[in-house]
């Protein structure tokens, strides 16, 4: 990956990985005390994705069945062998593209895999359902290929070294094996849905070739959200200067209130007092840019340079 699309927008102490960790397992102690303390289909009525579901409006599915894993098996190998995988390549990806790009990439995979096991499905003629986030895993995995693409990578138990372009071909090399003498052969009772982690791993690659570049959709989002303006930290100094208390001035035998308003030549400023001025103007170029100071300004930080 050539493109350096800057640093990635980090909210303060959020990790998106993390957080779908976290969500994947809560989701699945939800789904177990349903299945088995009440014996309730609510989530796969309608967070399941299937043919059905969809025809019936429940779009949403696209997106939802990503966080649901099945409840079947004594143990949990399905959610335990995603969240590892998820796990193990999503901690480099999230480093190099942030947390924003991150989470989108994923639900990026997890859409364009609903889409290529539906296909299958409506070609096939069958009414299966579909959980789990294998295909959001896949995406991940794709792009962690795809950012080692020509990078020398040594595994646990395993002879030698490989590239991540190599380990992308092997990967989708098993994966489309097991969707044509697997998925596709007709009567089969395979539980695995190849076509969605196929689909998966092709969301990773468009993700990552085209829409890697572009802004997020959260960052698009908030050019909606209310800006709070704040006034600047010198107009800030220079209304308490203001406000400062008079003081009294004897004038031809009368006494007159007054209030000090004009700063003296930057040659007769104190050092403190210069200090100050330059704490102000320093404020307003980060503000405003140094085009908005006056001539004085400008006096003033030449003055600074030389005494401070």
């Amino acid at each position: 990956m050539r493109y350096n699309p800057g640093p990635p927008y980090e909210p303060a102490g959020f990790s998106a990985l993390k957080w779908l960790l976290i969500t994947l397992v809560g989701v699945f102690l939800v789904q177990n005390i349903l299945h088995h303390w009440f014996q309730s289909p609510f989530l796969l009525q309608w967070f399941s994705l299937s043919l059905e579901n969809l025809t019936a409006g429940k779009m949403w599915t696209m997106l939802s069945y990503g966080i649901l894993h099945s409840t079947r098996e004594p143990f949990p190998w399905h959610l335990l062998l995603n969240t590892i995988f998820l796990y193990w390549f999503g901690r480099e990806v999230q480093d190099r593209i942030g947390s924003e790009r991150f989470l989108e990439a994923f639900v990026v995979a997890v859409f364009v895999g609903a889409v290529s096991w539906l296909g299958v499905q409506w070609a096939m003629g069958a009414n299966h359902i579909l959980v789990g986030a294998s295909a959001g895993v896949f995406g991940i995995m794709a792009l962690f290929c795809l950012f080692r693409w020509d990078m020398p990578m040594g595994f646990l138990f395993f002879p030698g070294t490989i590239t991540g372009k190599h380990l992308l071909y092997i990967i989708a090399g098993f994966q489309l094996f097991f969707f044509m003498f697997d998925e596709l052969v007709p009567g089969r009772s395979g539980t695995t849905a190849h076509s969605a982690h196929l689909g998966g791993l092709i969301g990773g690659l468009i993700y990552g070739r085209w829409f890697f570049s572009r802004p997020t959709a959260t960052s698009w989002l908030r050019k909606f959200q209310p800006v709070r303006t704040e006034e600047p930290v010198w107009a800030r100094r220079a209304a308490a200067r203001q406000e400062q208390p008079k003081f009294r001035v004897n004038v031809g035998g009368q006494v007159s209130n007054s209030t000090q308003t004009h700063s003296p030549e930057p040659d007769q400023m104190t050092r403190g007092h210069l200090r100050t001025e330059v704490d102000r103007i320093l404020d307003k170029i980060n503000e405003s840019g140094f085009g908005s100071l006056t001539e004085e300004e400008k006096r003033i930080l030449d003055r600074a340079k030389e005494l401070l």
